[in-house]
């Protein structure tokens, strides 16, 4: 059985990483080359940037910042944003990329997708979906131009241009903390033959618990993996106390009896507070 793997999404606003809320709040986080190096230390799988200004003005992806990214990082990185030509991918691949994430040019330019498909394998291509309910039905947003299309009908489109894999993302999830959309990812996962990350709204290691009762490839976190130290340590130790099938190829480890349920280091009694701050040294015989 192949492994499920827990992804680390870093957003890019103006050259540095921040977190996102709805799609249209960004909080700064830091240099996206130390966001990188920690997820990389801790533990994560795979890696996926997104410059999200490179797709909002229509630029190419800028290579020279993506060799930072790549210096300390021994994990795949999938690099989105701003893609919208056959020279983009070859740029990307070329400059170390693992994957390219394509999100706008899957609605202006589907051919040149396929064609990069073709020529460097599908495993190299992740189709970027932005899922939004709308009545009671969920739509793939086409942010770039503000249109939706119907998301059963979307995802079978999108099948035909031979992607490795989909990256789905909650809008109305995004940012919140309150769990993945489980209703979405069984939809997604009944719809496609493709295998599916699924992105927006962890805010505990029990959310990504929830989600891995379907059938995913992959489950993606942004905003969650900043809040605090060792967050990718103690998501993968609880995850593995509940069997799921992950990597646990940990520099630190943790038992499960010393997290919390919120996903935290458990607080120590007073006991044991005690022995860690006063300790008997005996004098030393010569």
């Amino acid at each position: 059985m192949l492994k499920k793997r827990i992804v680390g999404t870093l957003i890019i606003k103006n050259g540095i990483v921040v977190q996102s809320f709805g799609f249209n709040k960004y909080l700064p986080v830091g240099k996206p080359e130390v966001a990188i190096e920690y997820l990389d230390r801790w533990g994560i799988d795979e890696i996926v940037v997104l410059d999200i200004d490179a797709s909002q003005a229509k630029t190419s992806p800028s290579i020279e910042p993506l060799k930072k990214y790549f210096k300390h990082c021994h994990v795949p990185v999938a690099i989105g944003g701003g893609i919208k030509s056959k020279e983009d991918f070859q740029s990307l691949i070329r400059n170390g990329a693992d994957k390219v994430v394509v999100n706008s040019i899957l609605f202006t330019d589907p051919e040149t997708v396929k064609w990069a498909s073709k020529t460097y394998g599908s495993q190299c291509i992740v189709g970027s979906l932005d899922v939004k309910m709308v009545d009671g039905k969920y739509f793939v947003k086409d942010r770039i131009n503000n249109q939706l299309f119907e998301f059963e009908k979307y995802i079978k489109t999108v099948e035909e241009l031979e992607l490795g894999e989909l990256f789905i993302t909650s809008i109305d999830k995004d940012g919140a903390g309150k769990g993945f959309d489980l209703e979405l990812i069984e939809l997604a996962t009944k719809t496609t033959r493709l295998p599916v990350i699924i992105s927006g709204g962890a805010g505990n290691p029990s959310h990504f618990s929830e989600a891995l009762q379907y059938d995913l490839s992959g489950v993606a976190a942004a905003n969650f993996f900043h809040y605090f130290e060792h967050s990718v340590v103690i998501t993968k130790t609880l995850l593995a106390a509940k069997k799921h099938s992950i990597r646990m190829d940990l520099r630190t480890r943790y038992q499960p009896e010393q997290l919390s349920d919120s996903g935290r280091v458990a607080k120590l009694d007073d006991a044991a507070l005690s022995n860690l701050r006063f300790v008997k040294i005996e004098e030393e015989v010569i």
